[in-house]
């Protein structure tokens, strides 16, 4: 539980907004909790969040399609709340990093994204399973590149899912 926390403690995840090589996958869950094999799932409400700076990005008409595919493939279906075994919602954050390869060097700055998405229990909104994605963002990708790149990186994410 306490690797729980930390991990929860330090998720404002990753924004998709192109990332292949150099994907950074993590998962926790609640080892309490219960995962059928055909669950069902429902998005839960206002819990989406996707900054202004990356908006025009298109991830909010990118993300949920492929979260629900992603989970689908696993045996999980979208069902109404009331009759959810957890809610879907996820987080996309952006920071700057600026780097040198060596003291002494050029520096250069380079934007990092990170995309949480999280399953909470319906009942008490108790987070069930977690996972974040980090990558570089390449806002230069076209639409389908960011899709397909996004898509790939969720199918990394729930590759292990159900726990």
């Amino acid at each position: 539980m306490r690797e729980l926390g930390r991990i929860l403690g330090g998720l404002l995840l990753v924004a998709l907004a192109g990332c292949a090589s150099g994907v950074e996958i993590e998962t926790s869950y609640d080892p309490l909790a219960v995962f059928p094999a055909q669950g069902t799932f429902a998005w839960a409400d206002g819990a989406n969040v996707i900054p202004d700076e990356v908006a025009q990005l298109g991830l909010a008409e990118i993300l949920p399609p492929a979260v629900e595919d992603a989970l689908a493939s696993r045996g999980w279906r979208k069902a109404a709340p009331e009759e959810a075994n957890a809610l879907v919602s996820y987080e996309v954050s952006v920071y700057v990093m600026t780097e040198a390869a060596a003291p002494g060097d050029d520096e250069h700055s380079r934007a990092m994204g990170s995309l949480s998405v999280a399953l909470l229990d319906p009942k008490d909104q108790r987070r069930l399973w977690v996972g974040f994605i980090q990558a570089d963002v390449h806002p230069s990708l076209s639409h389908e590149e960011r899709r397909t790149r996004v898509e790939a990186a969720l199918e990394r994410l729930f590759k292990e899912f159900p726990p």
